[in-house]
């Protein structure tokens, strides 16, 4: 008890030496101001985790993990893992399609795992780039087909909004079991490693598509992308890969018919002003097989 009064005491004489000072009040205010001021973010970060529209929040419903990975080529351990080699398989299969002749069906036992149409990010928390493809994706997603927001897919048949996605800067469990000298110790670069057999077809294929033509998009990109720079060192490849970056994943008979099947299109960031603009810069990937279109970047001009 003596105590607490002895504490209350303290208090109540730097209260009173406080307001019997004049010139510390105006410091205390204008402190007080610098500190509301620069907590804003701060306190903004704390209400979007609440609202699902924090950094990497929206994509978390999407994660499909790497945690615990091996690092050993070609080695299926993890969701992610999986997904990347179901996906080379079929991808290599659909370019590997010179005639065309291939149809959705033939990919049924990957299509009933992810789904015939899908985008696939690769991103990280934090990340303006990634906030950007997020908020674009999110609101593409909470419109998907909606008239009024002119946010169609024009698919001929209803395919309902589908992505997965992958956390670049996540921290696995065994993070520190293994040495890697190209790229450094990471998870995500550990998931690279294994996986390379499917960047390095998806690499040359996607610096073929219509896009990187007429929106000028440097073949540097698609090099990297392909853990196949060749202007760089080969410590470098791995930690190069371009992040963020939003693909998109066709098996559907219009994508293979027209030979743009598999792993089919890469976003190396997602321009606009607004959460809709980048929504349609999104949309038009997804309508890359768009043949009416004449404004369509993705689609094939003759």
């Amino acid at each position: 008890m003596i105590l607490l009064k002895a504490i209350g005491a303290f208090f109540v004489k730097i209260w009173r030496w406080i307001k019997e000072t004049a010139w510390v009040q105006p410091l205390l205010i204008v402190g007080a101001i610098f500190a509301i001021i620069f907590s804003i973010p701060y306190i903004t970060k704390w209400a979007q985790s609440f609202s699902g529209e924090g950094s990497g929040q929206f994509f978390k419903q999407y994660d499909v993990s790497i945690n615990n990975e091996e690092f050993t080529s070609g080695k299926r351990v993890t969701d992610g893992d999986n997904l990347a080699q179901d996906l080379y398989e079929n991808s290599l299969k659909a370019y590997s399609d010179e005639k065309h002749a291939t149809k959705a069906s033939d990919y049924k036992e990957f299509t009933d795992e992810y789904g015939e149409k899908f985008f696939l990010v690769f991103y990280k928390k934090d990340n303006s780039s990634s906030d950007n493809i997020e908020s674009g994706l999110r609101y593409l997603k909470e419109n998907w087909n909606k008239a009024n927001y002119n946010l169609s897919a024009n698919d001929d048949k209803k395919i309902d909004f589908n992505l997965w996605a992958i956390d670049a800067t996540f921290t696995s469990d065994n993070d520190s079991d293994y040495t890697i000298t190209i790229g450094g110790q990471s998870a995500f670069n550990r998931f690279l490693y294994t996986n390379a057999n499917l960047f390095n077809i998806a690499g040359p294929a996607l610096s073929e598509t219509s896009y990187r033509t007429r929106a000028s998009v440097a073949e540097t990109s698609y090099d990297q992308f392909g853990l196949n720079n060749t202007s760089s060192s080969t410590a470098n490849v791995l930690s190069e890969f371009p992040l963020p970056c939003v693909c998109l994943v066709d098996f559907t008979d219009k994508a293979l018919s027209a030979g743009r099947g598999g792993l089919s299109e890469i976003l190396f960031s997602v321009s606009g002003d607004s959460e809709l603009d980048r929504a349609k810069l999104l949309l038009n990937m997804w309508n890359h097989t768009d043949e009416f279109s004449t404004t369509n970047l993705f689609t094939k001009q003759d």
